[in-house]
């Protein structure tokens, strides 16, 4: 027995279907975003829940301590290899540089006016102003 595909009723209805499908993969995407935010807020907050006053204290000083010798040490190996000893300072610097902003990274990012973009900074100032 041979069997005929069946013919589209009409181009409308596959068009319609495709961009049903397009806005159903828009709206997946979305939430996989959404959750993928939520995921990542839910790490952080672990992260800091887990280390107390002290250990939050010790971690930090860790990471400085491990960011300025690290590059100083790649420091100290490009000044012994090229014989100038300015790599030694500038890498020293960028291992603090760079355990400044593992530390700030590890606690969650900046919070308080420092985080506030520019732009939102007037609408909160006015929005405080308001008596209430």
């Amino acid at each position: 027995m041979i069997v005929e595909p069946r013919p589209d009723q009409s181009g409308q209805d596959a068009a319609s279907s495709a961009v049903e499908a397009s806005a159903d993969s828009v709206e997946d995407d979305e939430k996989k975003v959404a959750r993928k935010a939520a995921q990542k807020a839910a790490r952080v907050e672990r992260k800091r829940d887990a280390l107390d006053g002290s250990d939050q204290g010790w971690a930090a000083t860790e990471t400085m301590l491990s960011g300025i010798l690290a590059w100083g040490l790649i420091g100290w190996g490009l000044k012994a290899w090229t014989g100038w000893i300015g790599f030694l300072p500038i890498c020293v610097l960028l291992g603090a540089g760079l355990g400044i902003y593992l530390v700030i990274k590890r606690a969650g990012g900046l919070t308080g006016p420092q985080a506030i973009a520019p732009s939102n900074r007037a609408a909160q100032s006015t929005q405080n102003d308001e008596p209430t």
